[in-house]
């Protein structure tokens, strides 16, 4: 996941850095986004295995605590990174860098719109997911 985070903060410093912003086109034959692909292709199976993990851990609306302090403890496994959760939940990752360097923000939600006691158990069958949100927030809080 560490390698697939500096790819896409790779992109995002990149693309701030032209003036003029990219078409589809450019955008997908960078190196930089074919690498972060690269990477996120090498740790599919990692990245699926945490979505599912993540899936199965309740966030209700208003009572994402549980998934916060799961994110992160996985979050913690990533060398250079200072984490906390904030007064609201929030769960922040800072990777201090350069002091003049520009800024990258990547974010993703965690709570779901099923109400507490909504059975989570993942189902994977021939690579297809299923279970209620899996698709949704932790696709995206995993990779």
């Amino acid at each position: 996941m560490y390698r697939f985070l500096k790819a896409l903060a790779g992109l995002a410093l990149t693309t701030a850095a032209i003036a003029e912003p990219l078409s589809i086109v450019e955008m997908t034959d960078s190196a930089t986004v074919r690498e972060a692909y690269h990477v996120l292709e090498q740790q599919r199976s990692d990245v699926n295995d945490w979505m599912v993990a993540l899936t199965e851990v309740p966030a209700p609306p208003f009572g994402e605590s549980p998934r916060a302090a799961n994110i992160a403890s996985k979050f913690a496994e990533l060398p250079g990174l200072e984490i906390s959760i904030d007064d609201v939940g929030n769960v922040l990752a800072l990777r201090p860098g350069a002091p003049d360097a520009a800024i990258v923000v990547i974010a993703a939600h965690m709570d779901t719109v099923f109400p507490a006691g909504t059975e989570l158990e993942d189902a994977v069958s021939d690579n297809v997911f299923a279970a209620p949100g899996v698709g949704a927030n932790p696709r995206g809080v995993a990779m």
